[in-house]
């Protein structure tokens, strides 16, 4: 997104840096390299926007995103002060309030999905611990250990509304058929002939796909693998 930003608006600056970036040319044994290290639209990428955020500070999508993710990583303090004042980063007041903000801004689209009856979704929790090591040993420091709770909220598309029916769950729960569930019985709900078929296809469809001899049946293979794994899903 920011390389087609740079594109459009500043084509020369582009072209020069660009041009700067490129080694020249290698070749082995005749052969033509490709490069691999250092992509030049990267490389590019990120110079202009050290240029620009020095030059204007609006311009910082690029040193926000690497703030972000600086302070991701837990990378120091110093290393904030250090990278804001060259215009690699943002402050780390400017990262702190940028999350606060996202924060915010995530929570009220949770909301009016929470209050949307026409959409469905999960919440997948875990819990979050992070060490606080005091590095720096003074009196009233001490290393403790920062604990809370992290979630995602999931929105679930194409399902049948009545997998979220409260009215069947509460009668479900209310004939309580769990307390008879058994090993067998779960062993006699599993579909084998489906897990067999499919598996053969999936496998018949691998070699298809890599062994050359075999090229002119991959599309039959691969539409009864499509066909077959479709009417189980359905």
């Amino acid at each position: 997104m920011v390389e087609e930003i740079f594109r459009q608006h500043q084509p020369l600056t582009w072209d020069y840096l660009t041009a700067i970036a490129t080694a020249a040319p290698r070749k082995r044994n005749g052969v033509l390299q490709e490069r691999k290290i250092r992509p030049v639209n990267r490389v590019a990428t990120h110079v202009m926007s050290v240029l620009n955020f020095s030059r204007n500070q609006e311009a910082q999508l690029l040193p926000t995103l690497e703030a972000m993710y600086q302070f991701a990583t837990l990378a120091s303090y110093d290393t904030f002060a250090y990278n804001s004042r060259i215009a690699r980063t943002t402050a780390y007041s400017t990262v702190l309030r940028t999350l606060q903000g996202l924060s915010e801004q995530e929570a009220e689209a949770v909301k009016e999905l929470g209050c949307d009856l026409t959409k469905y979704g999960v919440l997948v929790t875990d819990n979050v611990q992070n060490y606080l090591l005091q590095r720096d040993a003074r009196i009233g420091r001490i290393n403790t250990m920062n604990i809370g709770l992290a979630a995602t909220y999931i929105e679930v598309e194409d399902i049948d509304p009545k997998a979220f029916d409260l009215e069947d769950k509460r009668h479900r729960l209310a004939n309580s058929r769990r307390s008879g569930l058994t090993v067998h019985e779960l062993h006699r709900l599993i579909d084998h002939q489906h897990i067999c078929d499919v598996m053969g296809l999936q496998s018949l469809l691998t070699l298809a796909t890599y062994v050359p001899e075999l090229a002119h049946v991959k599309e039959h293979v691969s539409k009864l693998y499509r066909t077959r794994h479709a009417c189980r899903v359905q």
